[in-house]
């Protein structure tokens, strides 16, 4: 195929605070144990666009630890004629500001991502002509149609699947179809400093894509609205054959499985594993999952074919909150998930929410008494955030308490409710403190230890470091 000489690049700017910047989620890197992931969806954009063009560039910013203005200079250098931006809801305001220092009369900027998909039209009327496009689903084809329509030197402004902003005009069009997951090329690697995307124990690991789409429609996430409620999921040869070709060429040990939800098909999940096994690929991997959607026979297998770590949305320990907020889920359901983990050696990790609509002093005490008396080995409690295109959104849109975007990022409270910002946050300290400064949760690290000590050492340190500075 003949390739064009079109110059594309793929980014995720700088941003002042420390974050990781992946597909739908956006956490900052002052959470305790976050780290930063391989940006997994500017990877695959960037295989599919390679198909057409040979120049094409990515830049992580903020992995790579790019200042704004040496970000602007590589720019103004390399001058691109079409510039992906992956955008976000506590980022948006620093995207546009740094999108209108690299605009000029020849380049097209596009932004995809969440805010452009959730607020097109606000994104560009805010931007006020330093964006040309905001891509409303997912990137892969309608970047493909934009680089084509670019080279063909055709009308940019009426390409399915975007809001467009030519010539003072904000027009938009019909959305375009969800990608084929199966179809997607895997994501270059090779474009990427894949040294700089490392777990706490520091040891180097990447991204690999499962699945989009989560059939439950939880108040607070935005996984339905950004990839629909429909699974699309790649086939376990697929995934499979990746991770092997993976390792051999890179030489990595460890995987993230990218999905909205990993364990949605538990007769696609014993597939993945029974091929793991068959064609014993020895690394370690890690997924999301929620306690309904896995039993212990299934987990079993998947510690067998390298599972070391799962991550499940807990949200509440109150039942009246796990309702309202419609998880669909049961107290005791979660407590007899993690205790087959447990029971499995598998890493289980539980994230909380505090703030929920609903959410009074005695739930969220609640949701501490029940963290702890359940054997996660790991528990984060952020804080309720409306993003746009969630339910949770729509709710209190008209009690959001701080309107500046940079607020939406798990670690502020801008819900005006019955609890204070300030009572928020002081349950998020007692929460931390009390859930990893319990002796029985220390003595059941240490005897976990014993089974990969080095491992354990390694995480160890970086929990505590990561703990102190919690207070």
């Amino acid at each position: 195929m003949l390739k064009y000489d079109t110059k594309v690049l793929i980014t995720n700017l700088p941003f002042k605070n420390k974050i990781t910047k992946e597909g739908r989620c956006v956490i900052s890197l002052n959470s305790t144990f976050e780290t930063v992931r391989m940006p997994l969806s500017l990877a695959i954009l960037a295989a599919e666009l390679e198909k057409f063009s040979s120049q094409i560039k990515i830049i992580d910013a903020n992995a790579e630890d790019i200042s704004e203005e040496k970000f602007i200079k590589t720019v103004k250098d390399q001058n691109p004629d079409l510039i992906f931006i992956n955008c976000s809801t506590p980022t948006i305001q620093q995207d546009i500001s740094t999108a209108r220092m690299i605009k000029n009369s020849t380049n097209h900027i596009i932004f995809f991502g969440q805010q452009a998909m959730a607020l097109p039209i606000n994104v560009l009327k805010e931007a006020n002509g330093s964006i040309d496009i905001a891509v409303t689903g997912d990137i892969e084809i309608t970047a493909r149609k934009i680089l084509q329509a670019y080279v063909n030197k055709k009308d940019m402004s009426n390409i399915e699947g975007t809001v467009s902003s030519y010539n003072n005009i904000i027009k938009k069009n019909k959305n375009g179809p969800p990608s084929s997951v199966t179809n997607l090329p895997r994501p270059s690697r090779h474009l990427l400093n894949n040294k700089l995307y490392k777990l706490p124990s520091g040891d180097i690991f990447t991204s690999v894509l499962v699945s989009r789409g989560c059939p439950y429609n939880c108040s607070f996430c935005n996984a339905p609205f950004y990839h629909g409620l429909k699974i699309r999921t790649r086939t376990p040869d697929q995934v499979v054959q990746e991770i092997e070709d993976t390792m051999l060429k890179y030489g990595i040990q460890w995987f993230l499985l990218a999905s909205d939800l990993f364990t949605a098909n538990k007769k696609w999940v014993r597939s993945f594993c029974k091929l793991m096994l068959t064609k014993k690929i020895k690394v370690k991997w890690m997924c999301n999952s929620r306690v309904d959607t896995v039993d212990y026979d299934l987990l079993k297998i998947m510690k067998e074919a390298g599972c070391w770590m799962i991550t499940f949305g807990i949200e509440s320990g109150d039942q009246n909150i796990l309702d309202s907020i419609g998880k669909h889920i049961k107290l005791n359901q979660i407590e007899e998930i993690i205790n087959h983990c447990n029971q499995l050696k598998i890493i289980s990790h539980g994230s909380f929410i505090f703030g929920l609509p609903g959410e009074t002093k005695e739930s969220i005490q609640n949701t501490i008494t029940f963290a702890k008396s359940i054997p996660l080995d790991l528990a984060f409690f952020y804080l309720a955030t409306p993003y746009p295109g969630t339910e949770l959104f729509n709710l209190t849109k008209y009690k959001i308490t701080k309107k500046d975007w940079k607020h939406f990022n798990f670690n502020e409270y801008i819900i005006d409710s019955e609890l204070s910002e300030e009572d928020i946050l002081k349950f998020q300290k007692q929460a931390t403190k009390e859930f990893y400064w319990r002796p029985s949760y220390i003595i059941r690290q240490i005897q976990r230890s014993l089974h990969n000590p080095l491992l354990t050492i390694k995480h160890g340190t970086f929990m505590i470091k990561k703990l102190l500075s919690h207070g």
